[in-house]
């Protein structure tokens, strides 16, 4: 690292930029790949796709630059023939540390909690309904069951039927009622698919997508009157959004549910997961059950 900064320091010595050469030959692109997959848009101040580090890679010195360019060229040439993927990292390093939001880092990272297969019945159940087939998960949060009890209570409410409550779309909940707040002890997920935004079965107002908030620990246990749009994502497969809902008992059923929503106005599908702390581990753990949804 100090071999890579003190030669930026010294080109920087030579008061003229080495991008001054117009050959093509006299540069060499690093790649750095990303996923593309995406995370909330919202903290995607990061570097873009392909971050191209320009240096120079022929060592010929344009005729008309001054002789101390040169030299300083053939001097950075070789630091960086040694410190090129260093000087990567530490672009990375550097631009990670200003520009990401508090949080961000943590979604990278932090895994989702431990998987399970959804149980047979409950895919069935699922797959009763046309609208919702599609969109079934079929791998949910793991919880701990004793083996002659189901892992997850279900049930299912489609549009038209008896005992809907005056939903506007079809609807699968999943819970496991335990000693706890979070999975392995307690879960509680749904699919839903349908008229969601605008319905009047929605207890809360559905949030703009002028403003993003940042994702970070601490956002699931804050007190919300109001649902909070949390960017635009795309996992795998499927584009939407994120929305977490304003804290019970003023976001309805879905209170306190982080909310996966794809589709158009008003038509759409969504997939949520009730939330929990560390909050970044309740958007790894959505993303791993919408990655499975739909699976042959």
């Amino acid at each position: 690292m100090g071999d890579v900064t003190s030669g930026l320091l010294h080109i920087l010595s030579c008061k003229r930029p080495l991008s001054g050469s117009r050959s093509l030959d006299a540069f060499v692109r690093l790649p750095v790949s990303t996923s593309n997959e995406s995370l909330p848009r919202a903290h995607l101040a990061r570097p873009p796709s392909t971050l191209a580090v320009v240096v120079g890679a022929s060592g010929d010195i344009p005729a008309h630059w001054p002789k101390r360019v040169g030299q300083c060229h053939h001097q950075w040439m070789t630091r960086t023939r040694a410190c090129a993927l260093t000087a990567v990292g530490a672009v990375l390093c550097v631009f990670s540390a200003v520009a990401l939001p508090a949080g961000a880092g943590n979604v990278l990272s932090l895994p989702a909690v431990r998987m399970m297969e959804t149980p047979p019945s409950v895919l069935r159940l699922c797959r009763r309904s046309p609208r919702l087939s599609p969109f079934c998960p079929h791998r949910l949060p793991y919880v701990e069951h004793l083996p002659s009890e189901p892992a997850y209570l279900s049930s299912l409410c489609r549009v038209g039927h008896s005992g809907c409550a005056g939903l506007t779309w079809d609807d699968l909940e999943l819970e496991h009622s335990g000693s706890g707040d979070r999975p392995p002890r307690w879960a509680h997920a749904s699919v839903g698919a349908g008229r969601i935004i605008g319905s009047r079965a929605v207890a809360f107002s559905w949030p703009t997508t002028t403003h993003r908030v940042v994702v970070h620990d601490g956002l699931f246990a804050s007190r919300r009157p109001r649902a909070l749009f949390l960017g635009h994502v795309r996992w795998g497969a499927r584009s939407g959004e994120l929305v977490l809902a304003p804290s019970f008992p003023s976001g309805g059923m879905m209170s306190d549910h982080l909310i996966f929503y794809s589709g158009g106005d008003p038509t759409g599908h969504m997939v949520t997961l009730h939330g929990w702390e560390p909050f970044t581990q309740v958007v790894a753990t959505l993303r791993a059950i919408v990655l499975s949804a739909g699976r042959a």
